[in-house]
Parts: structure tokens; C-alpha cells; sequence
């Protein structure tokens, strides 16, 4: 009896229990709570105007397709620029942004080639034998004779040749080096591509964006954009030509263009 009645209260102890947990807010159990996963990809998703594209050319890897996600068979892909330099290696979303940072080609590296031509001429000659069955058909037995007389000293076919040689310069790929910074992640990747010359050359037109402490090239000066002169020197140029001008040596134009020039106006 005694064990009877606990297990009635142990039972009514544990609906009671479940019942309470299930009314009440709790925090979900890590267990069983399903997490986000975290982003994965930096790749941009809005459509490319094609308008907005200046540059694209076909590019073959050596190194780094795989790094950057560029798509294309094998080795293959290509290459676009917009016109605010944003480089990218599909136009297609999702894709990632690039700038390039530097830009650096091993060639051109050239190797020997010999071509050699040959010209042959062949010059027919009669053989006697023939001469004489020839005239023996025709005349019967005294063109046989006739025949072989005619053919007698005649020789072989004749055969001549003339070959010319010469040397060329074959030009092979060469590694064209790319340093890239992702625009999402300022991640920096190097590829690596087999370029020619002729490619080379076309792909100096990229705008390059030099990475901080890269001392860009100076402007070069000319005639509206002197080098800064010492304000003494300045002062005596100046004085020089005004003392012309009002000696009537030059013009009020000449004393005018020569004093922008010399304070770079």
C-alpha cells in the first residue's frame, strides 16, 4: 500500500514537473538552438553595367585562379576594368572586387628558331632504250637502229636544289605579375600570367592603385609647370625683362608670357 501511494506521487510529481517547464520561458538549449553560419563570401551581387566597362582582355594563369575564384576552363579567364578602376575577373554576380596594387612583367625572353627551305627542280632527259623501241615501232627495223642512235648519250633525270636558311627570334610567354587587394576584405592575393608583348603592352592601360608608403612618379615639368626657382633668382628674372621692356627691347606680350612662365602660371 505504502509502495503504492509513493509512485502515485512520483507520477504526479513528474507531470507536474513537465508541465511547469513547458509553461515556462527558458533559454533554448545549446544543443539543440541552430546557430547562423557565418558569411563565407565577399562576393557582390549587383548587376554590372557594361557601359561602365573600359578594359577586358582573355588572360591565362600560371598562379592564383584558384586563390581569387576567377571561373573559366582549365588555365583560361579574363579580365575586366570599370571606369572608377575596379577590377574583377567575372561580370557575371556574384563576383569579388579588386584593385591593382602593382604590376610587374619578366619579359620579353626570346629563343632561335633556323627555318630551312628547299627549292628542287627536275629536268627530263630521254633514255635511249626508249628512243629506239619508239623508232622501231614507227619505222620497223631501220627506225630501231635510228632510234637507238638518236637516243645513244642521252643520260639519267636531272635533279637540282637550292635551300636557304635562316634565323628568327621566336618570342615565349613570359610571367606577368599582378598584386591585388579585395575591396570588401583589403585581403591582398598575387597572380601570376603568361603574357606576350603585345599583351603586356595592352595591359599597361590599367589604372594601378600603388599600396601606402609607394612613392608615385613626379610630374614632369615643362614650360607652364617650371621646377620652383629661389625667390632671389625669381625677382632678378623678373627685373631683368622688365628693364627690356621698358627699353622697348620686347614686346608687353613677350615680357608677359615670360613672366608666367618663370612663376609657373
Amino acid at each position: 500500500m505504502e509502495v503504492g501511494k509513493l509512485a502515485l506521487i512520483t507520477a504526479e510529481y513528474a507531470k507536474e514537473t513537465v508541465s511547469n517547464y513547458n509553461s515556462t520561458p527558458h533559454e533554448e538549449s545549446p544543443i539543440n538552438k541552430s546557430v547562423a553560419p557565418a558569411p563565407t563570401s565577399t562576393a557582390t551581387h549587383t548587376p554590372v553595367n557594361p557601359a561602365q566597362i573600359t578594359f577586358r582582355k582573355q588572360i591565362t594563369f600560371v598562379t592564383g585562379k584558384k586563390e581569387i575564384q576567377a571561373p573559366g576552363l582549365f588555365n583560361l579567364g579574363k579580365l575586366f576594368q570599370l571606369q572608377n578602376g575596379t577590377v574583377m575577373f567575372t561580370t557575371k554576380p556574384p563576383y569579388q572586387t579588386f584593385h591593382i596594387i602593382s604590376m610587374k612583367f619578366d619579359g620579353p625572353n626570346y629563343h632561335e628558331e633556323t627555318k630551312t627551305q628547299t627549292k628542287g627542280e627536275t629536268k627530263k632527259k630521254r633514255h635511249g632504250l626508249a628512243g629506239a623501241v619508239i623508232g622501231g615501232v614507227l619505222t620497223g627495223g631501220v627506225g630501231t637502229i635510228a632510234g637507238g642512235v638518236v637516243g645513244h648519250g642521252m643520260g639519267k633525270d636531272k635533279i637540282s636544289s637550292n635551300t636557304n636558311s635562316r634565323t628568327l627570334n621566336v618570342e615565349d610567354p613570359s610571367r606577368l605579375t599582378l598584386e591585388l587587394e579585395e575591396l570588401s576584405t583589403g585581403n591582398k592575393f598575387v597572380i601570376v600570367l603568361a603574357a606576350y608583348q603585345k599583351d603586356f603592352d595592352k595591359m599597361r592601360n590599367l589604372q594601378i592603385f600603388p599600396k601606402e608608403g609607394h612613392t608615385k612618379p613626379k610630374p614632369q615639368r615643362n614650360a607652364k609647370n617650371p621646377e620652383p626657382s629661389d625667390s632671389n633668382n625669381l625677382e632678378e628674372q623678373l627685373a631683368k625683362y622688365k628693364s627690356l621692356l621698358d627699353k622697348q627691347l620686347i614686346t608687353q606680350e613677350d615680357y608677359e608670357a615670360k613672366k608666367k612662365q618663370l612663376l609657373g602660371l
